[in-house]
């Protein structure tokens, strides 16, 4: 009986790592130039930089416009990333994507407001899932957890 609790503890404590790391093997609070590295490893291209984001490309995933990796408070360390795809009406990326989501994370909600979908990590970060206003980008943006924002609007 304590193998099983102790295997099962260690399994609650690895899933709880693997939550917290997004597409791409990025994770909040991760070094910069690490994250450089895990990139460029997987055939990312740096594209664009200054010094609170990098831009990056990847020609072998097809439809990937960018990912954005910010370091908004500029100290070497991830605070958000966003990944854009092009898309149109024939798609499969967008299911895709929100299915993998949905594995990862568990449930999310639509926000009707912003007309966007949201996986809560935990109370501190947050993704958000929408397309632009043609419907012709789709953009998965890591980033901090504002729920206080919307329960304001609520």
């Amino acid at each position: 009986m304590r193998k099983f609790i102790l295997v099962f503890v260690i399994g609650i404590f690895c899933l709880g790592l693997f939550a917290q790391k997004g597409m791409f093997d990025i994770a909040f609070d991760q070094d910069m130039k690490e994250v450089h590295k895990i990139l460029t490893d997987n055939g990312f291209v740096e594209t664009w930089r200054n010094e609170k984001e990098v831009t990056y490309n990847n020609p072998k995933i097809p439809d990937l416009k960018q990912l954005k990796v910010k370091d908004t408070d500029i100290k070497g360390k991830v605070s958000s990333w966003s990944i854009q795809y092009d898309i149109d009406s024939e798609s499969e990326i967008p299911d895709k994507i929100r299915e993998e989501l949905d594995e990862l994370y568990g449930t999310s909600f639509y926000d009707s407001y912003f007309d966007e979908w949201v996986w809560e990590i935990d109370m501190d970060y947050a993704i958000y899932y929408y397309f632009n206003e043609e419907k012709n980008v789709l953009t998965i943006l890591y980033d901090i957890n504002d729920l206080d924002y919307y329960y304001d609007l609520w």
